[in-house]
């Protein structure tokens, strides 16, 4: 399964910004989860490579009691495997990103 990496477009107040990792059988899909966090059509998106995000140093147990309170940093020192450390500190030409725009399929389902 594809995991893509999404930043916001050029056309947004704050162009290339985070917005997250997320994996997902296809883009439609991927627009899905987009959704759920931000305008979909504000995004760009690259393919990741296998890789992976690792704790290197203390995390949470999994799974974990948040109890009374709803709060919980599972990425605290959160790190990304080399393979994907290019795509977050390297230039642009280091990969090939895509409009998260809906597509005409997306119009017609």
């Amino acid at each position: 399964m594809p995991t893509f990496l999404v930043r916001l477009n050029a056309q947004q107040k704050h162009p290339r910004d985070f917005v997250g990792v997320f994996v997902a059988d296809n883009v439609r899909d991927l627009r899905e989860y987009v959704d759920e966090c931000c305008p979909t059509d504000a995004c760009e998106f690259a393919t990741l490579p296998n890789g992976g995000v690792f704790l290197s140093g203390t995390s949470l147990p999994i799974p974990y009691d948040l109890g009374e309170s709803e709060e919980g940093d599972f990425f605290k020192s959160a790190q990304v495997t080399d393979s994907w450390f290019r795509y977050f500190v390297g230039p642009d030409d280091q990969a090939e990103w895509e409009p998260l725009e809906a597509d005409e399929d997306d119009l017609t389902a």
